[in-house]
């Protein structure tokens, strides 16, 4: 696969690989490790492919919904459909709204679906009583917590590499709680990776939630002090 923009690919589109007698040609699309990419990154593959899935457990599982109790309900949504919204989001950041969209209206059928709510109720007080959070804050939250791991040498070396410090001042109180630095990309592809999207999370984060010390600690501020459900629910 070559990945190029839609204005590249008359340069590169017709290239192709030959090995002895056997001649390769790029692939439109590919699925890796369960995630599904095209050649353009849009990622419209990923998210058709996830809400065809969620769609499909949710069908099945809303017919036998009236013989489970809530707490059975909850186990097999996040076993069904919950863990497949939750795969590999953090490379979600930032993807067109239209996409979010999609995603989202999987997620407040979700919510139904367990309290069983009338799809004309408002979803935020059926988010609020599940506690859980919109696609997009989730989206954030993991990509803050993978970069937490990153600077706190708890995740792998390929993608602690990805995100660099910047310099201390120690004589400065605020400087114990550390920044990334960020670096140039373009806006229409780099934002979206993680070595851009870590920095400008982060360093949007209070001086006392990125002086953290400990993961659970970090995860619980996160939610309570950076207001993630106050932000949406209140």
């Amino acid at each position: 696969m070559i990945f190029t923009s839609k204005h590249h690919l008359k340069v590169y589109g017709g290239s192709s690989l030959t090995i002895g007698d056997d001649t390769f040609s790029p692939s439109h699309r590919i699925r890796n490790l369960g995630f599904h990419m095209d050649q353009h990154m849009t990622i419209i593959d990923h998210v058709t492919a996830v809400c065809s899935a969620c769609n499909y457990h949710l069908y099945r599982l809303s017919s036998i919904r009236h013989y489970l109790i809530t707490e059975a309900a909850k186990s097999a949504v996040n076993a069904l459909v919950t863990s497949r919204l939750d795969y590999c989001n953090s490379l979600l950041h930032n993807i067109p709204l239209s996409q979010t969209a999609r995603l989202q209206r999987v997620q407040n059928n979700t919510a139904r679906l367990i309290t069983r709510t009338s799809k004309h109720d408002h979803i935020t007080p059926v988010f609020k009583e599940l506690h859980w959070l919109p696609v997009e804050s989730r989206i954030d939250f993991i990509v803050l917590v993978v970069t937490f791991k990153c600077i706190s040498g708890l995740a792998p070396s390929y993608l602690a590499q990805l995100v660099q410090q910047r310099k201390r001042d120690g004589r400065l109180r605020h400087n114990y709680a550390p920044t990334l630095h960020k670096g140039t990309t373009n806006k229409c592809i780099g934002d979206l990776a993680f070595g851009a999207a870590a920095p400008r999370l982060w360093n949007e984060l209070l001086v006392n939630i990125r002086a953290t010390v400990t993961l659970s600690m970090f995860r619980k501020c996160l939610k309570i002090k950076k207001n993630l459900f106050i932000r949406h629910f209140n």
